[in-house]
């Protein structure tokens, strides 16, 4: 083999991963990249079905119910009892329904391969009797799946229904938007200000 083709064969390696690493950078946020290869016959995959669960295991990671908040937003009796709340089990066949019906109507957004993190979120895991049928996590109207699928809600349908779920937290949660409206108030208070 001579030195020109090896260097040739070469440059076209170097090519190839170079497009394989961009495509893993960009692809991720497209809707629907495997169209870009594949015309006519991508069809996206469904959102998770929770119509043949028997329960739901709700896990609610709630990061400023933490000691990270001031001290005087919650005491320590109630980060307790918030913390007792983090795990729900929904056995109502009417609740799963309802949220069944939400989770079908989200929207395929593409594939995120790269781990989720956020400081609040609700982690879903339906069951079939003893066996864990799917799972996936919820931040505001977003939703992935465990294989990096996204999907999106269209309104605050499914957070409303989750937060139904959950009465005793509201109170709590009413504190913690008007802790942080207050807080935003006085960053606004103090720039006009001057300090």
């Amino acid at each position: 083999m001579t030195r020109q083709r090896l260097l040739a064969l070469v440059l076209v390696g170097v090519s190839v991963l170079a497009v394989a690493s961009v495509a893993l950078v960009i692809l991720p946020g497209l809707r629907h990249p495997v169209r870009l290869f594949f015309p006519g016959e991508f069809e996206p995959p469904p959102p998770p079905d929770l119509g043949k669960c028997t329960h739901l295991e709700v896990y609610y990671r709630i990061y400023s119910y933490d000691a990270s908040w001031p001290r005087s937003l919650f005491s320590s009796e109630e980060r307790d009892y918030l913390r007792s709340l983090e795990t729900i089990v929904v056995d109502d066949a009417n609740a799963i329904e309802a949220l069944a019906h939400e989770v079908m109507l989200a929207e395929y957004l593409g594939i995120h391969p790269k781990p989720f993190r956020a400081a609040e979120f609700e982690r879903v895991t339906g069951y079939c009797g003893s066996k864990e049928t799917t799972s996936f996590v919820i931040w505001g109207r977003d939703m992935r799946t465990e294989d990096g699928y996204a999907y999106a809600f269209r309104d605050r349908r499914f957070a409303s229904i989750l937060q139904k779920l959950r009465p005793e937290v509201e109170p709590f949660r009413r504190r913690k938007y008007c802790a942080l409206g207050l807080q935003s108030l006085w960053g606004h208070f103090r720039a006009v200000m001057g300090h």
